[in-house]
């Protein structure tokens, strides 16, 4: 079972793989540029394994429009997650300078790189977050639809955290892709690259300057809150949700995560989050 979205996803991990290394290499070329070309190509290979699909059901299925609310909503949510990372990293800080290791240093070094190239902001802000929601929640996530809404939301999500290999990354995106997912499998996926190009695009902005910083970790801060107040408030949407997006089949989660395929593909991907640390 986890076979249709694992096999299938191990393209992308390329791409990431060359970024990690450019961006540890003395490279004279645009590490932005070769970003942008590793990520369409390796993209490119996973849209032919997915064939006419890609076209005719992937990135054209729509649902319902979504209410002004809930598109506040889900920013507010994505918002949310921000500052979940936030305090997250701050708690587990004086564990992780016991063992001299840091869970931001990595990407930090990565994304100031980045974010130093023309190139390097396009592909942040607008090729990376168009070719991982095509993948993740275009061609992913719908191949897994079969087997139920919610197992395909949150599989795609584990398997985006996964792609991202960088334990904070991981985790981050694990959780917001839970956001993204819902976001297209609800409504359609043009909603979701939306939200991935507003995430990307303020980490963008909080780097142009100190007081950037300040504006759009206090935007965090206040999305955190009223996500919680959201959570309290509709949390009948959440279990309305739980029974829309049931598993098809029986156990489908427990069997699919059981595999051994599933097993040793999380294995070595969370080695390699911490090896980078």
């Amino acid at each position: 079972m986890m076979l249709d979205g694992t096999l299938e996803t191990i393209a992308m991990q390329g791409q990431e793989a060359i970024t990690e290394y450019i961006t540890n290499s003395d490279f004279s070329l645009s590490l932005g540029l070769i970003s942008c070309i590793s990520i369409i190509v390796c993209a490119s290979w996973f849209f032919l394994l997915r064939g006419k699909r890609f076209v005719t059901t992937d990135i054209t299925k729509k649902n319902e429009s979504p209410t002004a609310f809930m598109i506040i909503a889900l920013i507010v949510l994505m918002f949310g997650v921000q500052f979940f990372m936030v305090l997250f990293n701050l708690a587990l800080q004086p564990i992780l300078e016991m063992l001299n290791v840091s869970m931001t240093e990595t990407m930090e070094s990565a994304t100031t790189n980045l974010f130093m190239d023309p190139f390097g902001i396009l592909y942040i802000v607008l090729v990376g977050p168009v070719m991982e929601e095509l993948v993740f929640r275009g061609a992913v996530m719908r191949k897994l639809e079969r087997y139920g809404a919610n197992f395909a939301i949150v599989t795609s999500a584990i398997l985006f955290g996964l792609y991202h290999i960088i334990l904070y990354q991981a985790i981050f995106a694990f959780l917001i892709g839970l956001i993204f997912a819902y976001t297209a499998g609800r409504y359609s996926l043009k909603w979701a690259i939306v939200l991935h190009i507003l995430n990307n695009l303020l980490a963008w902005v909080s780097t142009l300057a100190e007081t950037a910083v300040y504006v759009v970790v206090g935007c965090y801060f206040v999305g955190f809150v009223a996500s919680i107040v959201l959570v309290i408030l509709k949390r009948n949407l959440f279990k309305a949700q739980k029974r829309a997006g049931a598993p098809v089949f029986p156990r489908v989660f427990a069997t699919a995560y059981s595999s051994v395929f599933f097993i040793l593909y999380v294995v070595v991907f969370v080695l390699m989050g911490f090896l980078i640390l």
